[in-house]
């Protein structure tokens, strides 16, 4: 089973052509947990090991759907929750 555990609704904005970063936080006591975006990510971001990152190129606020997953057989358990993502422009 995953959880999902501190990943709040809303991430700390980020501002175009400034590198971001935020930790993605799920935990499973019995495999590794990956995450996948269902929903693409501001342009410029991309979400790989637990964290969204990248610098974001285009300003406005995005709803990201992220998944959370194990390696549970013969199904995958997986948890999903949507983030509220805001890119200011730039300065």
């Amino acid at each position: 089973m995953v959880m999902l555990r501190h990943t709040a609704d809303a991430k700390p904005d980020a501002s175009v052509d400034v590198a971001y970063a935020q930790s993605l936080v799920a935990f499973d006591n019995d495999s590794t947990v990956t995450w996948t975006a269902a929903t693409p990510l501001p342009p410029g971001l991309s979400i790989s090991s637990a964290a969204i990152s990248g610098t974001p190129t285009a300003p406005g606020t995005f709803s990201v759907t992220v998944t959370a997953g194990d390696s549970t057989d013969p199904t995958p358990a997986t948890v999903s929750k949507v983030l509220q993502l805001k890119v200011l422009p730039k300065k």
